[in-house]
């Protein structure tokens, strides 16, 4: 094989390899930016679940009766 052509080839192979890896970063990136979003969605139903253990948790007694609550559409 010629010099030159050799030199071609590895230029080549070179221009490929640096393409893909811009691709791969790209797709690094985005994937850490939906992870991101994830981790926020995740930790607000997590609090969602904590909020509603602890008022699931309320004795009977302490929680008003439906006809008592402010959003009830039949009063």
């Amino acid at each position: 094989m010629e010099t030159q052509e050799r030199l071609n080839r590895l230029e080549e192979t070179l221009y490929f390899q640096d393409k893909m890896l811009k691709d791969l970063s790209d797709v690094l990136a985005r994937q850490q930016m939906q992870l991101d979003q994830l981790e926020h969605t995740l930790e607000r139903c997590v609090s969602q679940i904590d909020y509603l253990r602890e008022v699931l948790s309320a004795r009977p007694e302490d929680v008003r009766p439906p006809h008592h609550l402010p959003d009830n559409p039949i009063c």
